[in-house]
């Protein structure tokens, strides 16, 4: 297998003093200061494979059956259930439910406007706070599950659905070399109320990596907040390939977010 690992541009908060806002619905409403890095990205395939309970995300094969991602309905239901019972079976979770919606995102504008869907997420982020991201549980799920369980960590399942090769995949941090100082608070502005989220300096220790040649029945499954870890999470980002494949289909991707319960 040839190693892929290159060199890329992938953006950073350019301080630590504001994340500024992000949306996923109206470009016009985003305004982040952020400074672009050219940062060494890994081919996760090649040599060691990355872990779970490790680096905080794994490739793993996840192939569907009859898969209808231009129905909705299927994708918050069936879709969501492989989510759940696939994140379950790789953590020994004693519980994994959804508790927010499955994000379709599209790089073409055309496209994204024709469809709603969401843009790929090019900057480097967590998509929660360790604090928000207990609110959002409580929001979407009530009080009574999380306290039924001494710690819950919320998982990303992220597939691309457009074939190989692929000009904007997706980077992703090993989360034992971040350093918890680099965070930097930012907002999404949802439905017009503002939500936390964690961006990123970049930092020297960071290792990054990303899987080129998806294929729709692969999928990541990556820690996207553990809030009583000693790391909260995977930094992730959307970047463009430094030598595109004129031939390339526009991304299109879906991440499902499911959270995971535990006893102990």
């Amino acid at each position: 297998m040839t190693d892929k690992a290159l060199a890329a541009t992938i953006n950073f908060m350019r301080d630590r003093e504001s994340g500024g806002v992000w949306s996923n619905e109206q470009a016009d409403l985003v305004d982040q200061p952020l400074l672009a890095r050219s940062v060494a990205i890994a081919d996760g395939r090649a040599g060691h494979a990355a872990r779970l309970d490790a680096e905080g995300f794994a490739l793993v094969d996840h192939p569907l059956a009859q898969a209808r991602w231009d129905e909705r309905a299927w994708i918050d239901g069936p879709y969501v259930e492989s989510c759940t019972a696939l994140v379950a079976r790789l953590t020994g979770a004693a519980e994994v439910v959804s508790y927010y919606p499955p994000l379709v995102r599209m790089a073409d504008p055309a496209e994204r406007e024709r469809s709603g869907a969401a843009p790929p997420g090019t900057f480097v982020h967590l998509d929660n706070t360790r604090q928000s991201s207990a609110r959002s549980l409580v929001r979407y799920l009530g009080e009574d599950l999380p306290r039924r369980y001494a710690r819950w960590t919320i998982y990303n399942v992220w597939r691309v659905l457009t074939p190989p090769p692929q000009n904007t995949p997706l980077a992703i941090c090993d989360r034992r070399t971040l350093d918890p100082g680099d965070l930097v608070e930012g907002a999404t502005n949802l439905a017009g109320q503002l939500y936390p989220y964690w961006g990123a300096v970049y930092g020297e220790g960071q290792r990054w990596s990303y899987f080129p040649d998806m294929v729709p029945e692969e999928a990541i499954v990556f820690v996207s907040m553990d809030p009583f870890g000693e790391s909260p999470g995977c930094l992730h980002t959307g970047f463009d390939v430094p030598r595109p494949e004129p031939a390339a289909a526009a991304r299109v991707s879906v991440e499902a977010r499911v959270v995971a319960f535990f006893d102990s």
